[in-house]
């Protein structure tokens, strides 16, 4: 295992003294939650999370992406260059078929029975066994099976309106995604082809 990056940071103890003895009593600005673009995102690139950052004063940023921790080793080296205390989290979404039938709204408030589970503060480097490896992998493959499907009801859509417009999923991938294609760049893809060709 790779030793962890804070394994010599001072305690807690030590640190509230630390602050204490800063002289403020202001609570830094923190985002814990910012998807990468190795998931789905509105940033172009991880440069541009950082710089985001930085503009708006935050002293601490959480990378959150759907079911990877592949933009992991890229977030780190921002988050040292900028100087901006790094969170490492992970986020999946289940759905929960009995509220969904109950119509109970977890934590979504417009889709029944969806729920966003998070894991927040993970250690980096981020290691794992090889039977959660295999878990994660099987996880990414099915989330992208469940987006050609979206992508060929799409284009159903598309062509019971006569449009002339079809979507691929290699070419979302290629225009939109890193490795993971989401419903966001289905959609983003759908918006793109449709203000290209229509006025």
């Amino acid at each position: 295992m790779s030793e962890y990056i804070l394994k010599d940071f001072p305690g807690k103890d030590e640190l509230l003294k630390w602050h204490a003895a800063s002289g403020t009593s202001k609570v830094p600005e923190v985002n814990a939650h910012m998807h990468s673009p190795y998931s789905f995102s509105a940033f172009e690139n991880m440069n541009q999370m950082f710089q985001l950052a930085v503009r708006d004063h935050l002293k601490v940023i959480g990378i959150n992406d759907f079911y990877v921790t592949d933009g992991y080793g890229p977030f780190y080296m921002h988050s040292l260059q900028h100087r901006i205390f790094p969170l490492f989290n992970i986020e999946f979404i289940g759905l929960l078929k009995e509220e969904q039938e109950r119509d109970i709204r977890v934590n979504d408030p417009n889709n029944p029975g969806r729920t966003y589970f998070c894991g927040k503060g993970l250690r980096y480097p981020f290691e794992t066994t090889e039977m959660v490896r295999c878990r994660l992998s099987n996880l990414k493959h099915e989330t992208q099976l469940h987006v050609k499907e979206m992508i060929d009801r799409v284009n159903d859509l598309l062509s019971g309106i006569e449009s002339g417009l079809f979507l691929k999923y290699s070419e979302i991938k290629r225009k939109y995604a890193r490795d993971l294609v989401r419903e966001r760049h289905v959609a983003r893809a759908v918006r793109e082809l449709l203000f290209d060709r229509f006025d």
